[in-house]
């Protein structure tokens, strides 16, 4: 059994990690800490959702850092950017694992960061001490589909963004074979308001959401960068992206459309092959494959991306259609997807319907 912390967890996201933790076959929740409900009970934070399953009181890391050190053997951790890092040296000095669900270490480029999320003066170096920078050499970036050996090794593993999430996957088939026109790329994204936390910006009111899809930092996006970075190294040169996104008044899930210009005419089934054998081994990625495009609720409430296209050839272009719950696979699903490569457990354990996908990958094996 695996001991497991959660650092920020009165967070929305930390919520769907105790939702999913609870139920995992090889995990013991050990540590719960939160500066601003320390010494409430969860259901302070999360009404009555785990009466009965959890008994826990949050507990402030800043007054007792060796208690959550002493009981962990992995520490999510659930806060906003520009603040983890500093608990995620002390927690790695112990030899704890870490899985960071904030920004901090998505983007290699630390003066990128200090750009796109505004820290003070736009300069890293200001912001950051070196023990950040030798934290981020270290970082593995924790999308299990590209990167699930380096994960495996990893002490530290960034988890990706929901928006970068939908996107990449939704493109990463073409990018690698460059398949696409390099400055064609543009993503089109609608967030249910699961994506602002529980803190919701005034504007994201019931009154002004019902009945209305409200665009925001287009072109903008701290996402942007971090989807420009992983599209980037796959095909091994600069990629730029337009990505667009909007909220939506649903609780959960992403819809990105993406439109690129095709380098090379393809057919659907030259399309659809290429995605098929691309996320063969990938459980959590469904391709729809006949004529079909995925909607948000076959995935929400699931770790599954789900990817339809179709190829226009009067305007020489490829239509893909990228679908995740964002609080799932746009966050903690993913967090427990890449904790457990790092503690070598079937990488669908402790997820929805990971029983039942243990059960397809043995049969696909047996078949080979």
């Amino acid at each position: 059994m695996v001991k497991v912390g959660i650092f920020g967890a009165a967070s929305l996201i930390s919520g769907k990690l105790l939702e999913l933790l609870v139920d995992h076959p090889n995990v013991e929740i050990s540590y719960l800490t939160s500066e601003s409900f320390s010494g409430k009970t969860l259901e302070a934070s999360f009404r009555g959702r785990f009466r009965g399953l959890l008994d826990f009181k949050f507990e402030s890391y800043s007054a007792n850092k060796n208690k959550m050190i002493d009981k962990c053997d992995v520490v999510f951790l659930s806060k906003p950017h520009g603040g983890p890092y500093q608990v995620a040296s002390e927690i790695l000095a112990s030899g704890i694992k870490v899985i960071d669900l904030s920004a901090d270490f998505r983007l290699k480029d630390s003066q990128v960061f200090a750009k796109w999320y505004k820290l003070h003066g736009n300069d890293a170096s200001d912001y950051f001490d070196k023990e950040y920078f030798d934290l981020l050499d270290k970082a593995v970036y924790g999308l299990p589909e590209l990167y699930g050996k380096e994960i495996a090794n990893a002490d530290i593993v960034a988890n990706p963004g929901c928006y970068a999430t939908c996107a990449i996957l939704g493109l990463a088939p073409l990018v690698k074979e460059k398949l696409i026109l390099e400055d064609s790329i543009i993503i089109d994204s609608y967030s249910g308001v699961s994506g602002a936390g529980k803190s919701q910006p005034e504007n994201n009111q019931f009154i002004d959401l019902n009945e209305n899809i409200k665009p925001y930092k287009i072109g903008t996006h701290q996402h942007t960068p971090e989807m420009e970075q992983e599209l980037s190294r796959l095909y091994g040169g600069d990629l730029k992206v337009l990505f667009s996104p909007h909220v939506m008044p649903i609780d959960v899930g992403i819809t990105s459309t993406i439109y690129v210009k095709y380098a090379k005419k393809l057919s659907y089934k030259e399309l659809s092959d290429l995605y098929n054998d691309f996320y063969n081994n990938h459980p959590f990625v469904r391709i729809f494959d006949d004529n079909s495009l995925p909607q948000v609720k076959d995935v929400a409430n699931t770790n599954f991306c789900d990817i339809g296209f179709s190829v226009n050839d009067r305007t020489e272009r490829l239509i893909i259609s990228s679908v995740i719950d964002n609080t799932i696979k746009g966050a903690a699903g993913q967090a427990i997807q890449n904790m457990n490569l790092m503690f070598g457990f079937d990488e669908v354990a402790g997820l929805p319907y990971g029983q039942a996908l243990k059960k397809r990958i043995s049969l696909n094996a047996m078949k080979v």
